[in-house]
């Protein structure tokens, strides 16, 4: 009897291991956005290329996502700036600097 605890107290233990090695294979890619002025822009819209996923920035301009494999590509916009599209790598922040709309400045 006190060989099937242990073999159950060494399974459930292994499963658990298991567990916290595939939280810990999910990559994070993260990044702020800002102006030409270097001023963050709050409310910028970060979407990953090919899924659903977006988030939009802080007061910072700061965002992270998450993402599967090395390097995933975003989409970032904000009103009254041209949108960009950049890769972003596995925990390697990157700071990303939109550009004024030149068609929203000439019709204001």
């Amino acid at each position: 009897m006190k060989h099937i605890s242990l073999f159950k107290y060494g399974l459930a233990v292994l499963l658990l291991s298991l567990c916290t090695l595939s939280f810990a294979q999910t990559p994070v890619f993260s990044g702020k956005v800002v102006d030409e002025t270097n001023s963050p822009l709050p409310g910028a819209v970060v979407r990953v290329k090919g899924t659903s996923q977006a988030t939009s920035t802080d007061a910072n301009g700061a965002f992270r996502v998450t993402g599967s494999g090395e390097a995933i590509v975003v989409n970032i916009t904000f009103i009254g700036y041209d949108a960009i599209e950049k890769t972003l790598t596995a925990n390697q922040p990157l700071n990303v600097q939109l550009v004024p709309n030149a068609k929203s400045l000439s019709e204001v």
